[in-house]
């Protein structure tokens, strides 16, 4: 039990670490919201210890206040932090508040709280279709890999990917259907593919199905070693209980296929920028899942598509 106040940034997080690691388990929404994955947890615990030690004080003496969270937030954009860090801290704020019991009713728009005027790193649809093309008709590529490639052109996020199944697949009349749960959203969305691409993941999935007898649960992309020859290759125990792909593999792949059809070196990067993996300090190029996500959702935009209907369809729910 935390006693009463003064107490120490050490007591609220591990009260914090709790409460997190029990919303994660049970899946319990706020704001429609859940907790997805491990990742995030750390990475709030992360947030909140360095918002407290260096925002706030070492001995917190009073309940925070919404106004505390104002000050905090408008100061990190005045020194010139980036707007996805100030969304996440203002995430992070809003879960320990809750976690602490602490009155909460400010909204993201009462920040007033704009994007900097600097391009996000996408690819081009130009660049996207060349980079899938490349790896479709290359005979030297895994069939894994395309089949990857070709969810990660759809822009689903790696994590949603690593997570699908092959009862995720719907085939009918030659197309597919990916039916899955959003990480960020929580809601069901179905993602048609073209012929082309159906024919890749057809191609795939009947290429688990005669290595795995029990389909049940099967990962839609067990882990598994690559021969020289490009060839499958895999290990006794994988047959028994397959693990799927990670998702910080995903994005090793993607990088790989896109540095090796587009120039080295692109010039819309972000000099500062957290990934969903924490690489601080990391130059992020469109060279990854998120440059075709965002290159897909920028083309949308620009043929007119209704925001509302993009959120939908990608799993995106506005502040």
């Amino acid at each position: 039990m935390l006693r009463e106040w003064p107490v120490t940034v050490d007591e609220i997080l591990d009260r914090f670490k709790s409460w997190l690691e029990e919303r994660y388990k049970s899946r319990v929404k706020i704001d429609g919201k859940v907790i997805a994955s491990e990742n995030t947890v750390k990475s709030y615990l992360a947030h909140a210890k360095w918002l407290l030690e260096n925002h706030v004080v070492y001995e917190v003496d009073y309940p925070l206040t919404v106004e505390d969270v104002k000050k905090i937030l408008l100061r990190l954009y005045s020194i010139g932090y980036n707007y996805q860090t100030i969304c996440f801290c203002y995430s992070v704020l809003k879960n320990l508040f809750h976690c602490m019991g602490w009155r909460w009713d400010l909204s993201w728009r009462e920040l007033g709280i704009q994007p900097r005027l600097r391009e996000a790193p996408y690819l081009t649809v130009e660049e996207m279709r060349k980079v899938l093309n490349n790896v479709i008709t290359n005979d030297k590529v895994p069939l894994r890999d395309k089949a990857l490639m070709v969810l990660v052109f759809q822009g689903i996020r790696p994590y949603d990917i690593s997570r699908l199944k092959i009862e995720n697949i719907k085939i009918d009349d030659g197309r597919v259907e990916v039916e899955y749960v959003p990480c960020k959203r929580g809601k069901p969305t179905i993602r048609l593919l073209d012929r082309t691409c159906s024919e890749v993941i057809i191609k795939w999935i009947g290429f688990l199905r005669d290595i795995f007898h029990e389909q049940r649960e099967l990962p839609l992309f067990p882990r598994y070693i690559l021969t020289r020859e490009g060839l499958l290759k895999f290990r006794k125990k994988t047959l028994k209980k397959p693990k799927p792909i990670t998702a910080k593999r995903i994005w090793e792949i993607v990088k790989k296929y896109c540095s090796s059809v587009l120039p080295l070196a692109p010039r819309r990067v972000l000099p500062k920028h957290v990934t969903e993996y924490s690489y601080r300090g990391e130059i992020l190029t469109p060279y990854c899942p998120y440059g075709f996500r965002r290159g897909t959702i920028t083309a949308l935009l620009n043929d007119e598509f209704k925001l509302q209907e993009i959120s939908k369809l990608y799993g995106i729910t506005p502040n």
